[in-house]
């Protein structure tokens, strides 16, 4: 089978729904670091830019990519090239992972991207969006805890 025939034959849209939902869930690891760091000190979640723990230089949003910024800037500061923790990208990509298998059960496995596609089956959808939900949530939970925060 030539490169091209195996091309042609490749899942592209369960391949796609899948990279979509690690993208997903890395942009959501990217806000759960957010609450972690944020949540204990008493700041917002909401109000206010991201900022260098060392220097207080605010990330640039080219530089708030989740992984890839911290990837591009090899875990340093652009302003003062302080390291940052290798803990903000595993996090992140812990997320993307964990949304991306719960998309490849949920939506790929027993073909339930088909019956949203053609059908209009949404629940395929709702089930994926409940299970990574409270996979993430359960995330958050044990990094405050991990961070020396108490229980709600």
């Amino acid at each position: 089978m030539t490169l091209i025939q195996r091309i042609a034959v490749w899942p592209w849209p369960e391949a796609l729904a899948v990279a979509f939902a690690f993208a997903w869930g890395a942009i959501i690891g990217s806000f759960l670091n957010v609450v972690v760091y944020r949540v204990p000190r008493g700041l917002s979640v909401v109000v206010g830019r991201s900022r260098c723990p060392a220097c207080g230089t605010p990330i640039r949003p080219c530089d708030n990519v989740p992984v890839l910024g911290w990837l591009w800037l090899c875990g340093r500061c652009r302003g003062c090239r302080s390291p940052i923790s290798v803990a903000y990208p595993l996090v992140e990509a812990t997320c993307g992972l964990l949304v991306a298998a719960v998309a490849a059960v949920d939506l790929v496995r027993g073909g339930g991207l088909d019956r949203v596609l053609f059908q209009g089956d949404w629940r395929p959808v709702l089930s994926w969006a409940w299970h990574s939900g409270l996979l993430l949530a359960l995330l958050a939970w044990a990094l405050l805890l991990r961070g020396g925060r108490t229980n709600p």
